[in-house]
């Protein structure tokens, strides 16, 4: 009885806030976005609700009234999640003896086309470049705020009797980390001209204020903690392309160089690793394979999310935190499985043969190969050994330059670990 109170307190106030946000959207407008399978929206003039239409978004107040409705709408899912917990998998119908976030929709008259069609304009608008258009603060929370009700969404049972899930709009969210402020962009704000909106005020991307970019990572984070819970809850083994995706797009993100101390990469990489790790639970190497192929250039303190061939000439502090933290998370995957373990062991192949001719990228990729290499059990240190031997003899000098830098690591390695 309380379980269905609650339920229905919860069914009236979800009711209520959708009515708001999707009460005025046009049917047809869905139809078309889902015809064109998500592909060409930007052929599609955006429809915002009467909520966001008559609002305006003050320089002072980062949350607008959208914003705020976003926000309350991922704490209702997170109540309906928490109503069903343990009732059965996510993707699986809920039981019926009691109201759903979905029935509550179906009950309103509401679409949950609607509902997705409407969060997806959020993400493109909030994810436009700053190079074609200046995104404000607030547009850009609302972006923030839509991928996590999606991705809310997705972890409320019964989602899959709707097909919630697309790979487009999942893939959007991925989008985000070009909102998270870099020594990079933070560089570019201060030798750039002043943006300006039509409406006269400066956008974002071109100001210097401290507080609104805190505000951003702070959603932005939030956002991660959201990613962590859904990759527990939701499978993507039937979408082998967006599990693909996620690997790549994770990695990435643990790059991400932090903005000013105390370094936030912390907590986003960290987040980031443990989604990571989360996926790679499964008996199938195939998966652990991807995620060390995409955690390369971290060992080989390469920089940039986009490109991971770009080489810094100096290693800098957040190269170096990335460095280590990668060293980390691959010496904890080796407490595993021995088959995980091979995985690790070939890694450490590839690591070796792409070592950066840089003075310093040599040595500090040297002495993480060697860290991860003392974490692997006994016969597979004799297996590498070896093959760093045979690599001795290589037609490359580089090559053969880098086995002997490993060797002579090694060995001192383990003439301390003796003495």
């Amino acid at each position: 009885l309380k379980l269905k109170m609650e339920a229905d307190r919860l069914a009236a106030e979800t009711g209520a806030l959708l009515l708001d946000i999707l009460g005025d959207v046009d049917k047809a407008w869905v139809d078309s976005i889902y015809e064109q399978d998500f592909t060409d929206f930007n052929n599609l003039a955006p429809q915002r609700p009467a909520l966001v239409a008559t609002t305006t978004t003050d320089d002072d107040d980062d949350v607008t009234a959208l914003n705020q409705s976003l926000i309350e709408l991922c704490e209702m899912i997170s109540k309906w999640i928490t109503i069903h917990q343990g009732e059965g998998v996510v993707g699986t119908p809920p039981p019926s003896h009691t109201h759903t976030l979905w029935s509550t929709i179906v009950n309103k008259g509401l679409s949950y086309k609607s509902l997705v069609a409407v969060l997806f304009t959020y993400m493109i608008e909030g994810f436009r470049s700053t190079d074609s258009s200046c995104v404000s603060l607030g547009t850009q929370l609302e972006a923030v705020g839509a991928c996590r009700v999606y991705l809310m969404l997705l972890q409320t049972p019964g989602n899959g009797a709707f097909n919630i899930f697309h790979p487009v709009v999942y893939e959007q969210c991925f989008q985000i980390s070009k909102l998270w402020p870099t020594v990079t962009n933070e560089r570019s704000k201060k030798e750039s001209s002043s943006c300006v909106r039509r409406d006269g005020s400066s956008s974002l991307s071109q100001t210097d204020d401290g507080a609104t970019t805190a505000t951003l990572q702070h959603h932005i984070t939030q956002f991660m903690v959201t990613f962590q819970t859904f990759v527990e809850k939701f499978s993507l083994t039937g979408s082998p392309q967006s599990l693909t995706q996620t690997v790549h797009w994770l990695s990435a993100v643990t790059r991400l160089a932090p903005d000013r101390p105390p370094y936030t990469l912390n907590t986003l990489a960290q987040l980031s690793y443990t989604s990571l790790h989360t996926l790679i639970t499964s008996p199938d190497t195939a998966t652990v394979k991807l995620v060390l192929k995409s955690l390369l250039p971290n060992m080989l303190l390469l920089s940039g999310c986009e490109n991971t061939d770009r080489v810094n000439i100096n290693v800098d502090q957040a190269l170096v935190l990335t460095q280590l933290q990668c060293i980390q998370f691959i010496q904890h995957l080796t407490t595993a499985t021995h088959a995980v373990c091979e995985c690790v062991y070939i890694f450490l192949q590839h690591t070796a043969v792409r070592v950066v001719d840089r003075t310093e990228h040599r040595t500090r990729t040297t002495q993480g190969i060697v860290a991860v290499l003392s974490s692997l059990p006994d016969s597979l240190q004799q297996r590498y050994t070896t093959w760093l031997t045979h690599l001795t003899q290589h037609s490359k000098s580089l090559r053969r330059s880098i086995s002997v830098d490993i060797i002579t690591s090694w060995l001192l390695t383990l003439t301390h670990t003796h003495t």
